[in-house]
């Protein structure tokens, strides 16, 4: 599978003080300062829903609609519907798997027909169709810390089988609470979406990737380093590093076997 290749087409991003990708790239280029990771207490509506749905939207779903919702904003040619989409996350809606535990603890068992359909992994992709009336092809997975290189080799892999139509991957997961957090602590959120196509023009640069690369991992620094390591979502962050930078290079983030890591060789368009 070495020598997988695609263009960022565009890319959106929403994260603790970052509501978009313009907000994150100017932090990572030194414009604006690295917010503070605190907790997120409002969700930005997803867009593109009818009203009872979107009002059943949990903040999962919420955060992987900002990302997208961003992403293709700046590319505004794409016929969504066309859009083939990876929704790629580590632990899915755990609040809501939390919440019906519960509730199978109380008699009598009383399980909310809502919470049950967010509680499947592939919810927020199903949402994401229903919201562009997209009848392509979907995938959701996880690949615990390295969902967000699972997702990014699916997403490649789907446009080397059809490099005219684009993909877009989003990567995402929300902050668990008590007692799930003693197991699984995320202490933020975090979303990023890439829409990747075969096409040089209007990109933000061009990808490569080696899924077999020997095992390594690219850091950061401060605050930065701190939200990569939070969240598994945030593993894109040293390639959005040099996206917004505009910065040519290597970034290695572990695959999910834990044996081999994912190279993500960057050029930005000249």
């Amino acid at each position: 599978m070495s020598g997988l290749s695609a263009s960022i087409a565009s890319v959106g991003v929403f994260g603790p003080g970052w509501a978009n990708w313009a907000a994150c790239r100017a932090s990572l280029r030194g414009d604006a300062p690295v917010p503070e990771l605190e907790p997120v207490d409002a969700y930005p509506p997803p867009t593109g829903l009818p009203k009872n749905e979107r009002r059943r939207t949990s903040p999962i779903t919420r955060i992987s609609f900002a990302a997208c919702e961003d992403a293709l904003a700046q590319r505004p040619e794409f016929e969504r519907s066309g859009i083939r989409s990876v929704f790629a996350s580590c632990s899915g809606d755990m609040d809501i798997v939390d919440d019906i535990c519960r509730a199978l603890t109380r008699e009598p068992i009383a399980l909310s027909p809502t919470q049950f359909h967010n509680s499947v992994h592939n919810a927020s992709a199903g949402y994401w169709s229903i919201a562009n009336h997209a009848r392509v092809a979907s995938t959701s997975l996880s690949g615990y810390d390295a969902s967000f290189a699972a997702g990014l080799v699916e997403a490649v892999l789907q446009l080397d089988e059809d490099p005219e139509q684009p993909v877009l991957l989003v990567a995402f997961d929300v902050a668990t609470r008590p007692p799930l957090s003693l197991a699984r602590a995320v202490p933020v959120p975090f979303a990023t979406a890439l829409l990747l196509t075969r096409d040089r023009v209007g990109s933000l640069g061009q990808l490569r990737l080696d899924p077999a690369a020997p095992l390594s991992e690219s850091e950061l620094q401060g605050t930065l380093e701190t939200l990569r390591t939070a969240n598994p979502a945030a593993r894109a962050l040293p390639l959005l590093d040099r996206v917004a930078r505009e910065v040519s290079g290597e970034v290695v983030t572990p695959m999910p076997s834990g044996k081999w890591g994912l190279n993500m060789t960057y050029t930005p368009v000249s």
